[in-house]
Formats: C-alpha cells, sequence, structure tokens
C-alpha cells in the first residue's frame, strides 16, 4: 500500500511540475477535456513503445520521449532519455515480450496522464524476468505530438 501511495504521490508531483511550467493556455476553462482523438492517440503510443523497446527501435523511442524526458530509477537517479536509450540499446535490458492490461487516460488541453497494467517478460543483466507491474505515464502535446515527458511504475504484490 505504501508503494501505490508513493506511486500516486510521485505522479501529482510529476503532473504538478508540468502544469506549473506550461503555458496558461492549459489552466484556461475552454481547454478541451477528454478530447476523443486525443484519448485515442495516447493509448496507440502505449504498444507502440512496447513494440519499439521490444525491437530495440532507438528511433522510433527518440520519437516517443520527450528530450526533455526523466524518470527516477530504481537506484533513486535521475535517468534522463539519453541514458535510458543507452541502456536499451546495450542490451542490459531487453524487453522480449509484453501484454498491455487495460490502460485509462485522462487528457486536459496538453497534457495527459495514463496509467495502465503490462506484464513483461525481460532479460535483465543476463537473467529471465517476469514481471507484473502498474505505471503511470504523463505525456504532453508538443508542437501538434503527443510526447512522453515522464513515467514511473511499480510492482504490487
Amino acid at each position: 500500500m505504501k508503494k501505490l501511495t508513493a506511486l500516486v504521490l510521485f505522479a501529482c508531483v510529476c503532473v504538478g511540475l508540468v502544469l506549473a511550467d506550461s503555458p496558461k493556455a492549459r489552466f484556461s476553462p475552454k481547454a478541451p477535456f477528454n478530447d476523443p482523438a486525443d484519448l485515442a492517440a495516447i493509448k496507440q503510443i502505449e504498444p507502440k513503445l512496447g513494440d519499439a523497446i521490444v525491437a530495440v527501435d532507438i528511433e522510433k523511442l527518440k520519437q516517443i520521449y520527450a528530450d526533455d524526458f526523466a524518470i527516477v530509477g530504481s537506484s533513486g537517479k535521475i535517468v534522463t532519455k539519453e541514458g535510458l536509450l543507452q541502456y536499451i540499446e546495450s542490451g542490459k535490458y531487453k524487453l522480449v515480450s509484453y501484454e498491455l492490461g487495460p490502460i485509462d487516460v485522462q487528457v486536459l488541453g496538453n497534457v495527459a496522464v495514463c496509467h495502465g497494467a503490462v506484464t513483461e517478460k525481460r532479460i535483465a543483466d543476463g537473467k529471465d524476468v517476469s514481471v507484473e507491474a502498474v505505471f503511470m505515464d504523463l505525456f504532453e502535446k508538443r508542437a501538434g505530438k503527443w510526447v512522453l515527458v515522464r513515467s514511473d511504475s511499480g510492482f504490487p504484490k
């Protein structure tokens, strides 16, 4: 329960930071809320992301992740887009397969929060690992395109 609470708190802080640094237009009462086209676009990104990681398609991943993408890694250190892509490309982490569970998306203007579940089979540092995880991804629409700016995941028991 503490991990779930921490995950939700972390996501709220990330959303707050993005919104605090965003143009006032995002706070407009006229900002579109849950536009069906935006919801569909975000839901399509998640499987494209998984497929690109499985294929080690770095060019596709560069399009999905924002240039300022960052996560807090399991070590507690900040991992940037560049660091994450290098890690995937190095072969130290290999996503063999994945299956997405239900995904929920909420969109307000140019910001979207997507959360869901995933079951993954991976090879991490040479070891076969199967995990079930929950995730929360924060997207921002930039120049008409949705990009992933923050992500967090947890492993419920």
